[in-house]
């Protein structure tokens, strides 16, 4: 793995055990993750919740949140041209999940705002892999002259 720069969001030891795995494995996958984590000894173990009624209703919410999202309605604009839209919309203000056109006639600002916020949150995911492209193109360019 090349080091360009700090690495920051774990600790020393976290980041050390997730490098020994992608360097014996040679790719990182969730499961080698938690399994390595198991293990009480393991840095990473205290990344996890270990309480499997826990752990288990916070799954099931996230399979809910994902069951929600599933539906979705298909809409004839034109006579060639149908487009998707999910069912129900996520709410702030009533904490879940409403009609899509209840979401667009009744919390419009609201859905527009996380639109422009999910849009830029997205932007920013992906920012760093052209940043660093960037950051690579130059070095290979500055020890080629």
């Amino acid at each position: 793995m090349s080091d360009l720069g700090v690495t920051v969001g774990v600790d020393e030891a976290s980041l050390d055990a997730l490098v020994e795995l992608y360097e014996r494995d040679g790719v990182l996958e969730p499961a080698a993750v938690v399994a390595e984590a198991a293990s009480p000894t393991s840095p990473l173990h205290s990344h996890f919740v270990w309480d499997n009624s826990v752990a288990a209703d916070r799954y099931r919410r996230i399979q809910a949140g994902r069951l929600i999202s599933s539906p979705q309605l298909r809409i004839r604009i034109e006579p060639e041209r149908t487009i998707s839209v999910p069912r129900f919309t996520r709410v702030a203000e009533s904490g879940g999940y409403v009609s899509t056109d209840e979401a667009i006639t009744q919390h419009r600002e609201e859905v527009l705002q996380r639109l422009l916020r999910d849009l830029s949150a997205l932007r920013r995911r992906y920012q760093h892999l052209l940043d660093f492209d960037a950051a690579l193109r130059q070095a290979a360019e500055e020890s080629a002259a």
